[in-house]
């Protein structure tokens, strides 16, 4: 009989062990749930930091012209007033 309150200890510890690979697995899931969770909103706050950066750049080169047409503008009227 020693044998068998041997051999059911051992089963006793490898539950043990199995319930706390199941909570351990459980508490894992949950991390990994959350970061996917915070990736995804990363991912969406640098779609919309790029989409931004797009609209300064095409503001910026739309300044750049403007800035332009007015120095060409200033230059003709101090043309205009020279003659």
């Amino acid at each position: 009989m020693p044998k068998t309150e041997e051999l059911e200890g051992k089963i006793s510890k490898v539950i043990e062990a199995l319930g706390t690979l199941r909570r351990e697995n459980q508490q894992l899931k949950t991390e990994c749930d959350s970061l996917k969770s915070h990736v995804s909103m990363l991912t969406g706050e640098n779609h919309k930091a790029q989409r931004i950066l797009a609209d300064y750049e095409q503001l910026r080169k739309k300044q750049e012209q403007v800035t332009h047409r007015v120095e060409r503008a200033i230059s003709t009227l101090n043309a205009m007033r020279s003659s």
